[in-house]
């Protein structure tokens, strides 16, 4: 039974090779006795025709007579597997097994007699020769897999038996010792050992025999032509089928460079032993190879016990940019400098200025590092940064406690000269003097703000040259006739993030400033520019980060200052004038700063003053400015409004101007008795008026609270500081109205005309 070649999930595909067509007919009957539709055998009779068959992709098994009309013997099957040595193959032979057992020697799977043919023998011999064959081919693979990876392996891979007798030999080893593997093969490898070093490899093998590892074991070996070479050894023990240990596998490593680069190094640091700052030399994973006296004066670590530790692990290393950032800079540019902190032995944290170096030899780096510890300079610079402080804050308290006296007294005199009044027009002249000095008072606490960045604000996108020359016209009749005012505002630039109201303060206060030191007349000239600063620019600036920024500058034709005067003039209440308060440069540095932006200042003397003013630059439109309403007189109401305020004085107060322009109002001291009046009069109140800081309950809080009572309610805040409540970094919450405290009469009416009427 002939058929065409097919294959299927189920189907065997057998080449038939046998010149009799008995025979041939006897093996196709007894494979479908086996099992029908189990094999497909194709059936030729010639050696050519098999070469030919076995072009075809899906032969499973041969099935080969040796014995052809144009081939005889083991030839067959010499030619059948060159032609394709990936095919399994069953030699069917006569009486005689000789030919048989020579045929599976040179390559068959099995043999049959033919004397011997029965169909569970044949199809079992098929199949078993089919598992066979995979099975040689696949650990075939693995062993040339593994034949070339220890061949193309950089490190020297020698095998032993128990004797010490070289069993492989890779063209690294060949390399590294000169030895070719012709050489190498059969020979003790006592060859490669010096004489001083025989009884080192004979603990080796005697410790391979117990089924130990030996690892990172450096050593010395010899080459062919005598030289030394310096290796680093790992050595496993080689075990076969059953666990027996036969013998063992030898990585060797050339480590002889670097050796002599670390004796090179150790005796370049050995010079470095003598420093009095910390010195030591570590890997790249972090592991100390050198550690100098200094660093163990410094760290209180032993040579011995810091050699191989990592060294921020053991300083317990910190940064304030984060050890990331310092190695990443490190890799990149090979170097870095900056300040660490470190632990010493007894637990003492110290600050160390840090420069590391990176050094690279062939493929080896190591970093050196150096650090000199800094920590009592540190702490006497802090002492000293206190010092300052404390008396600057001695200088504010004594300048405020002055100034306060000063209008106290006119006002407590006052009030003395307005309780013995005769007419009504000595009780008007001291009203006024009371209110002037409150006034007066009300600006200076309004410039301490500023100066403390706590002054609240409500910053807008707004246009510094439209806002510059909108002002422009009252600083020109402020600083008088004697003083020109020339202002150079190029088209196209950026726009800022700020509080309209601080803006012309801060040019107002530099204008009077500018004015006042040129005492003959001369020229103020505010200019704006966009301007980027880089890293450059930050690195000399420390308070500036990289950036676009919108810069005004206001320069003057004045006198100048001295470095003295300079190092002094933002600070409150230095003044170098004959009266002022001295106040007027903190007031500006304060502004600029809560605005998130930059001031510095190029003065000499006699050669005038520059001051310039970085805000940060944002891409977005100018929000339009707000006119306010022009009042005739006090607005007049007629609704009714719930006011909260701790303190009786200033709530009578309120609650007698809010009566006079003929609004009703409800007071309450607290938010809890404010909540109990919104209860019991849950359809009069129109406005909420409370105060931010109470006891008990905030104002924001109560809000929250009366606003999901009365959802038309409407909410002003009073407040004589920034709450966080409603102000966060002294900038009022979006959507929020807040009343500044002191506030007039007349202030008070027409924000809550604005807020009932808005």
């Amino acid at each position: 039974m002939t058929q065409d070649l097919m294959n299927t999930a189920s189907t065997t595909s057998v080449l038939l090779v046998e010149d009799s067509a008995l025979e041939a007919r006897l093996v196709e009957r007894l494979l479908d006795h086996a099992g029908p539709g189990l094999f497909c055998v194709t059936h030729v009779t010639t050696l050519t025709k098999a070469l030919l068959a076995l072009c075809q992709p899906h032969i499973d098994v041969v099935l080969l007579d040796l014995n052809l009309p144009d081939s005889n013997g083991l030839q067959t099957l010499r030619s059948m597997l060159a032609k394709n040595p990936k095919s399994p193959i069953v030699v069917l032979t006569g009486a005689d097994e000789t030919d048989g057992i020579q045929a599976m020697r040179e390559g068959a799977q099995d043999y049959i007699p033919k004397d011997q043919l029965q169909a569970p023998l044949l199809a079992r011999s098929l199949r078993y020769a089919m598992e066979r064959h995979r099975s040689s081919l696949a650990l075939r693979e693995s062993s040339e897999s593994l034949s070339r990876l220890i061949s193309s392996a950089a490190d020297a891979i020698i095998t032993k038996d128990l004797l010490g007798i070289i069993t492989t030999w890779n063209p690294a080893a060949e390399k590294l010792f000169g030895y070719t593997v012709e050489e190498a093969l059969g020979k003790p490898l006592l060859m490669l050992v010096p004489p001083d070093r025989v009884e080192e490899e004979r603990e080796i093998l005697a410790r391979i025999a117990k089924g130990e590892r030996v690892e990172h074991f450096e050593s010395i070996r010899l080459r062919k032509d005598g030289r030394p070479v310096q290796v680093a050894l790992a050595i496993s023990p080689i075990r076969d089928n059953e666990g027996r240990i036969t013998g063992a596998s030898k990585i060797a490593r050339d480590i002889t460079e670097r050796k002599l680069a670390e004796d090179k190094l150790r005796q370049q640091a050995s010079l470095l032993d003598q420093a009095f700052d910390a010195v030591f030399v570590r890997e790249r994973d972090g592991a100390i190879t050198f550690w100098n006296r200094g660093a163990e004066r410094m760290y209180g670590y032993s040579k011995e016990e810091a050699t191989g530790r990592v060294s921020h692990d053991l300083l317990c290393t910190t940064a304030s940019e984060g050890l990331e950032a310092v190695f990443q800079i490190l890799a990149n540019e090979g170097k870095w400098e900056g300040e660490l902190v470190h632990s010493t032995r007894d637990g003492k944290r110290i600050v160390v200025v840090s420069r590391m170096v990176q050094i690279t030899e062939r493929d080896r780096s190591y970093v050196l590092e150096t650090n000199r510890d800094v920590s009592e300079e540190r702490l006497l610079e802090g002492q000293l940064r206190q010092s300052q402080k404390m008396e600057a804050i001695g200088r504010l308290a004594g300048g405020v406690a002055h100034d306060f006296n000063n209008l106290l007294g006119v006002i407590l005199g006052s009030a003395e000269l307005l309780a013995d009044a005769k007419d009504l027009i000595q009780v008007q002249r001291r009203a006024a003097e009371i209110q002037k000095a409150g006034q007066r008072a009300a600006n200076l606490t309004r410039q301490l703000l500023a100066f403390s960045r706590k002054q609240m604000i409500e910053p807008r996108v707004i246009d510094l040259n439209a806002k510059i020359s909108e002002i422009t016209e009252m600083l020109e009749r402020l600083v008088g006739e004697d003083v020109e005012i020339c202002a150079l505002l190029p088209p196209g630039l950026g726009k800022v993030r700020a509080d309209p109201s601080q803006i012309e303060q801060i040019l107002l206060n530099l204008v009077v400033n500018s004015r006042d030191a040129m005492p003959g007349g001369g020229k103020i000239t505010i200019e704006t520019h966009n301007i980027d600063l880089d890293e450059a620019y930050a690195g000399t600036h420390t308070s500036v980060r990289p950036g676009s920024y919108v810069m005004i500058a206001v320069s003057d034709s004045g006198q100048g200052m001295d470095a003295e005067t300079l190092a002094h003039m933002f600070e409150p209440f230095f003044t170098t004038k004959s009266s002022g308060t001295g106040l007027g440069l903190a007031m500006i540095y304060g502004a600029v700063k809560q605005s998130g932006g930059n001031i510095w200042v190029y003065s000499e003397p006699g050669k005038g003053t520059t001051f310039k003013i970085y805000f940060p630059r944002v891409d977005a439109t100018a929000d339009s400015a707000s006119v306010p309403e022009r009042i005739a007189a006090p607005p007049k109401g007629s609704e009714t409004i719930l006011l909260v305020e701790d303190s009786d004085s200033l709530r009578e107060l309120t609650k007698e101007f809010l009566q006079i322009a003929g609004y009703n109002v409800v007071e309450a001291r607290d938010g809890r008795d404010a909540l109990q009046l919104a209860r019991s009069h849950a359809q009069d109140f129109k406005l909420l008026l409370t105060d931010v800081v109470m006891p008990g309950m905030s104002g924001r809080e109560l809000a929250d609270e009366i606003k999901r009572m009365l959802p038309e309610i409407r909410i002003l805040f009073m407040s004589g500081y920034t709450s966080n409540a409603i102000v966060h970094r002294g900038v009022l919450d979006e959507g929020l109205s807040l009343l500044t405290k002191p506030f007039t009469r007349s202030g008070l009416v027409q924000k809550v005309h604005e807020i009932l009427k808005s």
